[in-house]
């Protein structure tokens, strides 16, 4: 009977374990969401390359395309958003062969605010070498507050601070 009960009383106390470390878990999850302690990136970015831009001499000649971009504020809170008259500023190429357009000497900026759910929506200017290979598969990253070029800071760690876009493809 002793042997039973130490067995009945073993299993009752892994159970409790069990169950304490769920609670836990659970009982963290919400509370680190909720003081921000475990904040995803605001923003979603969606992007598409503007297929009539494509067909345009300047593509063909220079390389210089538009793609289509939609930030959206995904948090809780309102983000404030820089965006400059040459808005290539704001953003990165994952593919070293698509470059954002950062050429403007006097590019001025302007603040938006996005409310929670809100979206901000624009072209920006692409160049790839006409010539290059293709396809070339890419992401943009939106940087929300540049003070130059996003694409020319050198060794500064973005990662905490870009939110990426889904992938396109540039294929001719």
């Amino acid at each position: 009977m002793k042997a039973q009960t130490r067995a009945y009383l073993e299993k009752a106390k892994d159970n409790a374990v069990c169950v304490l470390r769920t609670s836990l878990v659970l009982f963290l999850t919400v509370f680190a969401s909720a003081s921000g302690w475990c904040d995803t990136a605001p923003f979603k970015v969606e992007i598409a390359i503007h297929a009539d831009s494509l067909n345009a001499d300047f593509y063909k000649t220079q390389g210089v395309f538009f793609v289509n971009t939609t930030v959206r504020n995904i948090s809780g809170s309102d983000q404030t958003i820089t965006v400059w008259t040459q808005y290539g500023w704001s953003w990165l190429s994952s593919s070293p062969a698509i470059r954002p357009g950062i050429e403007a000497s006097n590019n001025v900026p302007s603040q938006k605010t996005l409310h929670p759910g809100e979206a901000y929506t624009s072209m920006v200017e692409m160049t790839s070498d006409p010539s290059g290979k293709r396809p070339v598969i890419f992401r943009l990253g939106f940087y929300p507050n540049p003070t130059r070029p996003v694409s020319g800071m050198k060794n500064v760690d973005l990662s905490n601070a870009v939110s990426w876009s889904n992938e396109v493809t540039l294929d001719r």
